[in-house]
């Protein structure tokens, strides 16, 4: 359950957000003429930009910036991937492409370390696109190439070499009793090739993330306790046997992060109790293992993100149920603790979540409203 102080900041943002939105803005068609009572006092804290959301087709899952940031991209229902240019000073989003095509349900996206490259999933069509990126941010198609059945989230070596796509089922046995991990080498031209698959058993695989030296991967899996498994990854990019058994998790682990110096990982786990959504927080040692350090009830109902700033300090988790972010600083030991106050409103069932690699603008993706609300990060 949630300490008295964080229900109280809960319920009383769930009572004042209507009242705070009718007071701060004149609204037009959806966008904020005026946003002079969002400034905020503790650094890391969120603040609404102005306009404060933008449109991004129906029902968007997934966004993603290039390394520059000078660009955005969204994906969504229509099978499209909108395109955006975001502006260095204001950090707002400016639509520049909405026709670009995808495949069937697009459900995640990634972009190269070099900026070169982007890789969206499609969940239906059971393989990835992939999209070659201009200087001027332009994608420009270069195919698709086959992924498990129902793929779900792919992860990118931080070196850039290669690409783990999860799976609800192997491509050869298209069901459920099999999730893996396809495992692709990036070529110079973008192209991705299929190294092998990778199965994990048969609990469903929730989460991929790659350790900053890609050398480690951890796959959460969506069991009753959580776990969290770490697997070492050989010279060949290709994933080896778990580094240990792996570590619980609390509850249905749904969302992973680490940190960008890779000395810690972060979990939330679904316990399907309201109000009762776990934050773990495992150190990693030098072997890629992991051992857990924190566990907190976050007060979070639905977690349906957690981003990390590209510097470190600060974690940010979408709450699905109630459209709020949930806001965190990082301690030098990698300890989490939520700032004051610690949530912020957001649009109707967020999805994602993507931080300028300056560190001074956030976008949330609202599935619901078809829409990217716009954030400036309080330095």
């Amino acid at each position: 359950m949630l300490t008295n102080t964080r229900k109280i900041s809960f319920y009383k943002m769930c009572v004042t957000s209507f009242v705070a939105f009718i007071s701060v803005f004149t609204i037009n068609n959806g966008y904020a003429l005026s946003k002079s009572n969002l400034a905020t006092d503790e650094s890391g804290q969120l603040a609404l930009l102005e306009p404060f959301k933008i449109i991004a087709g129906d029902k968007p899952t997934a966004i993603a910036i290039t390394p520059n940031g000078k660009f955005a991209y969204v994906i969504s229902a229509l099978n499209k991937v909108f395109q955006y240019s975001i502006d260095s000073a204001g950090g707002q989003l400016f639509l520049e492409r909405n026709d670009i095509s995808t495949g069937k349900n697009p459900v995640s996206i990634a972009i190269t370390p070099n900026g070169k490259f982007a890789y969206v999933v499609n969940l239906d069509s059971h393989d990835v696109s992939q999209y070659g990126i201009g200087d001027d941010g332009v994608l420009t198609p270069l195919g698709t190439v086959p992924t498990g059945y129902l793929a779900i989230q792919i992860a990118i070596a931080p070196n850039g070499k290669f690409a783990y796509i999860t799976s609800m089922g192997s491509s050869t046995t298209p069901n459920l009793e099999s999730p893996n991990v396809s495992q692709y080498s990036i070529g110079d031209n973008g192209q991705l090739t299929l190294l092998s698959s990778f199965l994990t058993g048969k609990n469903p695989i929730s989460g991929i993330a790659i350790a900053s030296n890609s050398n480690t991967a951890y796959i959460a899996n969506y069991i009753k306790y959580g776990l969290v498994v770490p697997y070492s990854i050989g010279a060949n990019g290709e994933l080896q046997a778990p580094i240990s058994s792996g570590q619980s998790a609390g509850g249905y682990t749904t969302k992973i992060a680490i940190s960008p110096n890779g000395k810690y990982l972060y979990s939330i786990s679904d316990t399907q109790a309201p109000d009762t959504d776990i934050f773990n927080t495992f150190l990693i040692d030098n072997r890629g293992d992991i051992s857990i350090t924190q566990q907190s009830y976050g007060g979070m109902f639905k977690a349906s993100s957690i981003t990390m700033s590209p510097n470190g300090k600060y974690i940010y988790i979408t709450d699905a149920e109630f459209g709020v972010i949930w806001e965190y600083s990082i301690d030098v030991g990698g300890i989490p603790s939520p700032l004051n106050p610690d949530i912020i409103q957001t649009g109707e069932t967020p999805k994602a979540m993507a931080i300028t690699p300056d560190n001074r603008f956030a976008y949330v993706v609202s599935n619901a409203e078809g829409a990217v609300y716009q954030y400036m990060i309080k330095q």
